[in-house]
């Protein structure tokens, strides 16, 4: 069996989901889309969910790609596309090192993320717009999720950088 055609990459925020697709699309030459860039609006709006889902099927027209994002409104209409949807399910002390460090140097060098936006400061301990609060809130709940919407689905769950990196290894020889 070969390499699959398309994949879907879910994870916590933190769990290295945009860095796996930007790092395997162009491998498998397959286009890499980004939830995040489709979701994301300049100044932290979000696009209408209708509009993001008709992007997102536009995007999905070509035989070969990776799809990086957990939004289950847009995810669910898909998701049963993918060859293999891969769950990255790292450990809650990871997550919380691999968030903070990204946006601290995200703040510190006002490097763009997103829509165009910019990580601030005032954001990173701010109780409704943390992304570090918002990954705690949702950590257990997401698995639970994760377990019941992947079932029946070609799926692999890598827990750890280590499973990570020999499911990339394997994937790609």
């Amino acid at each position: 069996m070969g390499a699959p055609e398309r994949l879907w990459i879910l994870g916590q925020p933190g769990s290295g989901k945009s860095t796996l697709g930007a790092r395997l699309a162009p491998q498998l030459g397959a286009r890499w889309i980004d939830l995040d860039e489709l979701h994301w609006l300049p100044g932290w709006r979000e696009r209408p969910q209708a509009q993001t889902a008709q992007l997102l099927a536009q995007q999905l027209e070509v035989p070969r790609w990776v799809v990086t994002g957990n939004y289950a409104s847009l995810s669910a209409p898909h998701l049963h596309r993918a060859d293999v949807v891969v769950w990255l399910d790292l450990d809650l002390g990871v997550l919380t090192r691999r968030l903070l460090a990204r946006s601290i140097r995200r703040a510190w060098t006002g490097e763009q993320v997103c829509g165009g936006n910019r990580e601030r400061w005032w954001r990173l301990l701010h109780p409704t717009d943390s992304i570090l609060f918002f990954m705690w809130r949702v950590h257990l709940g997401r698995r639970r999720r994760y377990e019941a919407r992947l079932a029946g689905l070609k799926h692999v769950r890598l827990r750890s950088p280590g499973a990570v990196e020999a499911w990339i290894e394997g994937l790609l020889g």
